[in-house]
């Protein structure tokens, strides 16, 4: 079991990577046994980096074509608010195949940016919506690529990046998140400390999980409801934040239109243009 002083002092060790760290570490803290299982579900959550190699991790969505990331993790400094690296600078891997950036929107006001890239991954997400109800009180599972502290000593093992790993915690809060720019977040705290966990898998994200999933059940179907951003309260130190996809799920749209909203259009657009052939003829 990870002591108190173990949890405090990697959170802190976190909080310092954001400040400090370019894109090449993302900014979160993962403890025992937050480190989570190696797994191979949710697929269409994948690797991303650029040239120097795959750092964090990356979440596809709707058709496929486009992946959400972090802002910090896509900034020329790796602040949230930092300036824009091109997207042509960053690669995406899923599915054993490695993806080209082409274009990037990340004017969402939050750490959280669009990528569109040069294919199409077999498996995309659809996104939480207000009409999914509350995500206060619910499980989710997250998924992400960042380093493990094997030993629970609050300080990140050698050759942990790169695993794809699994774990669970609740929704404690809606709010405003904690750090410049970061936006409307998901709360959620590691319980093991106060007696109170999540299953055998409750955790916080770690360094190079930022832009990993994390979901929530809507019957079948698998939503994403948060983005992995951060973690180190100032208060707490055991505490997450997730990016809401909720709040940013119209402005997502606008720039990546949904498959129902395409075929909607479709099938307006369609007898019209038929419409007009038969005039023509």
């Amino acid at each position: 079991m990870i002591s108190i002083k173990g949890v405090m002092r990697m959170a802190v060790v976190a909080a310092m990577v954001l400040v400090a760290a370019g894109p090449a570490l993302a900014n979160i803290n993962k403890a025992d046994p937050a480190n989570g299982n190696p797994t191979t579900e949710f697929p269409g959550v994948g690797r991303f980096g650029d040239a120097g190699g795959f750092t964090t991790s990356a979440t596809t969505i709707f058709d496929g074509r486009h992946i959400l990331v972090a802002r910090h993790s896509v900034t020329v400094d790796g602040s949230i608010t930092g300036d824009l690296r091109p997207a042509s600078a960053f690669r995406f891997e899923a599915y054993g195949t490695t993806y080209q950036g082409q274009q990037m929107y990340a004017n969402f006001g939050a750490d959280l940016a669009v990528i569109r890239i040069d294919g199409i991954v077999p498996t995309g997400y659809q996104l939480w919506s207000p009409q999914s109800g509350s995500e206060i009180g619910l499980t989710f599972q997250a998924v992400g690529f960042g380093y493990a502290d094997t030993d629970a000593d609050g300080y990140w093992g050698p050759g942990g990046l790169g695993t794809k790993r699994l774990f669970a915690n609740r929704v404690d809060a809606v709010a405003q998140g904690g750090l410049p720019g970061q936006g409307t977040v998901l709360k959620y705290d590691f319980d093991l400390l106060s007696g109170d966990p999540v299953g055998d898998l409750e955790g916080i994200a770690g360094p190079g999980d930022s832009g990993g999933g994390a979901f929530i059940p809507i019957g079948s179907e698998w939503l994403l409801a948060g983005l992995i951003s951060s973690s180190g309260d100032p208060v707490d130190q055991a505490r997450g934040s997730l990016v809401r996809i909720a709040d940013y799920r119209e402005a997502i749209s606008n720039v990546v239109p949904e498959p129902t909203s395409i075929l909607l259009l479709a099938s307006a657009v369609v007898p019209l243009l038929l419409r007009s052939v038969r005039r023509s003829r």
